[in-house]
């Protein structure tokens, strides 16, 4: 069963009972997480925006019509 056996300042753990504290629960993370580092995500890469053919015009889309009161009851 592997363990810790640390010295650390009393403004971190006073003493035997009160080992389960919040700063010391941060450090035994800390310890933890120098050695189990959390994976990192790949970067995200947006994909090329699709140019139109030379010559060709793209209709522009209509904007949004808003109903404020319909939008409003259907966030809340």
């Amino acid at each position: 069963m592997p363990y810790l056996d640390v010295r650390v300042s009393p403004a971190i753990i006073k003493d035997h009972g009160d080992v389960w504290n919040d700063k010391a629960q941060a450090m035994v993370a800390a310890i933890f997480r120098l050695n189990f580092p959390l994976p990192r995500k790949p970067a995200t890469i947006a994909p090329p925006k699709k140019l139109a053919p030379r010559g060709v015009t793209v209709p522009a889309l209509p904007k949004p019509q808003l109903n404020r009161e319909r939008d409003f009851n259907r966030l809340y």
